[in-house]
């Protein structure tokens, strides 16, 4: 039997999932021949319309636009959070997982780097209370074995 929440969520999932590129979409994109053009096609007729409103598409760069199109993502994932316990929940979990490994990758790549600025951008600091470590400290880490230290009591260790 499902639960008030439950239906919510699902209509909220619904309506949400109605929201994302079409295939018409994908081929319009596959025309384009620069990220400024890919920028525009996303900010003026796609729904990333908000997440994208205050970006000049004249001037954006590629991984500054990755970056708001993965929060974008994370921004979605929060508002079904809001229609349940994320603890009791493996739908949850499995959004909460998506983003521990992903910053764990994005570590993995950034070792031995001395600008750490992409990393940092791409933290996603509104998870830090699902998460089963501090993503912010994650910037600390310098090599593998500070890695492994940081990650000890957790699944990924």
């Amino acid at each position: 039997m499902s639960t008030p929440a439950s239906q919510a969520m699902a209509t909220k999932a619904k309506a949400m999932y109605g929201n994302h590129l079409k295939a018409n979409d994908y081929q319009e994109l596959l025309r384009k021949n620069s990220v400024q053009e890919i920028a525009s096609y996303l900010k003026n007729d796609t729904a990333y319309k908000s997440i994208l409103s205050g970006i000049n598409e004249q001037t954006v760069h590629r991984g500054f636009l990755e970056m708001l199109i993965r929060q974008e993502y994370h921004l979605e994932f929060l508002k079904l959070i809001h229609f349940g316990d994320p603890s009791k929940s493996k739908f949850y979990r499995y959004g909460i997982i998506s983003i521990e490994i992903k910053q764990v990758l994005v570590t993995l790549r950034n070792l031995g780097e001395t600008d750490r600025s992409t990393q940092i951008a791409q933290l996603p600091m509104f998870a830090n209370k699902l998460t089963h470590f501090d993503v912010q400290g994650l910037v600390k880490v310098n090599n593998f074995e500070e890695l492994l230290a940081y990650l000890r009591n957790t699944p990924y260790y």
